[in-house]
């Protein structure tokens, strides 16, 4: 827990973020964490999604969503629509490879179909290390879908 009790935000930001089965709020008490807490979900991707319903329910507009993992990208356009969020953001990459991708302007751009398709999409072409789906590439694969 001491872990982010040094973390300076800029006025109106929240922290969020798990520590074992404990949910880790900065400021301290400012959210209900009850729906969170014991957190035992397995899979990071699926949580961190589960941290943006719970801000979403709490008042939040807007979510930035901080990870390594290109899923993220996917779980997001998929799930954005149910989240009732203003924006969605998510970051990852470092350093010269630092991307942010604005999840309500794809959701804007693709529309709402091509939305609902992608988790579907998703659990066909599996995770970042599946390249292709039959040996078609999965971009070509949702292209021509």
């Amino acid at each position: 827990m001491e872990l982010i009790k040094n973390i300076q935000l800029e006025d109106e930001k929240i922290f969020v973020a798990t520590c074992a089965d404990k949910v880790l709020v900065r400021p301290a008490d400012i959210i209900n964490t009850d729906s969170l807490e014991p957190c035992n979900h397995e899979e990071a991707d699926t949580r961190m999604f589960l941290h943006a319903l719970s801000a979403s329910e709490n008042g939040s507009l807007k979510v930035k969503i901080r990870s390594n993992d290109t899923d993220i990208i996917e779980l997001g356009t998929a799930l954005f629509p149910q989240l009732d969020l203003e924006e969605l953001e998510v970051t990852f990459g470092s350093g010269k490879t630092l991307r942010v991708i604005k999840i309500h302007q794809l959701y804007n751009a693709l529309g709402a179909e091509k939305f609902q398709a992608l988790l579907l999409f998703h659990s066909l072409t599996g995770c970042d290390t599946t390249t292709s789906l039959f040996g078609v590439p999965k971009h070509t694969t949702f292209k021509n879908g």
